[in-house]
C-alpha cells in the first residue's frame, strides 16, 4: 500500500463571531432577551437564546411564510399585528366563528403571535422573530 497524502495535524481555535445587535425603533426591542440576548438580565446566560438579528441580516425575516397561531385567541387588530394578519385563514374553533379575537382577559395567543410576527421599526412594542411573515 502506498501513502498518497500526508499532512501534519494541527489544532485550530475557533471563535464564535457575534454581531452586536442594535436597538430597532421599537421601544421594547432592547428588553426582548428571548430574541436578543445580550446579557441585559443575567450575564451568565449571555447569548443562549434565539439571537435573531444575524438571521435577519442574511434575509431570513419570514417573508412569504404564513404562520398559524393555535391558541386562545389573537388580538389581530393590535398595531403590531394587524398588517401581518390574514383573515381568510383565521378561525376560532372554540366558538366556531371566523374572528379569532380573545375572549375576556386571556391574552396568551396575542403574546405568542407577537413573539412571531410583531412588525419591525414601527415605534410600537417589540419585534417578532419572523416580522415579515403573515399570521392566521
Amino acid at each position: 500500500m502506498q501513502v498518497g497524502y500526508v499532512q501534519q495535524q494541527s489544532l485550530h481555535n475557533w471563535e464564535k463571531k457575534y454581531i452586536q445587535p442594535t436597538c430597532q425603533t421599537d421601544p421594547l426591542w432592547c428588553s426582548q432577551w428571548t430574541v436578543n440576548n445580550t446579557g441585559q438580565t443575567n450575564e451568565t446566560n449571555l447569548y443562549l437564546d434565539l439571537n435573531a438579528e444575524p438571521a435577519w441580516i442574511q434575509g431570513y425575516t419570514g417573508n412569504g411564510i404564513l404562520v398559524g397561531v393555535v391558541d386562545d385567541g389573537v388580538q389581530h387588530t393590535h398595531t403590531d399585528l394587524r398588517n401581518n394578519y390574514v383573515s381568510a385563514y383565521s378561525y376560532d374553533f372554540n366558538y366556531n366563528v371566523s374572528d379569532p379575537s380573545p375572549v375576556g382577559t386571556d391574552s396568551h395567543g396575542t403574546a405568542c403571535a407577537g413573539e412571531i410576527v410583531m412588525r419591525r421599526d414601527n415605534n410600537v412594542c417589540g419585534v417578532g422573530v419572523a416580522y415579515d411573515a403573515s399570521m392566521a
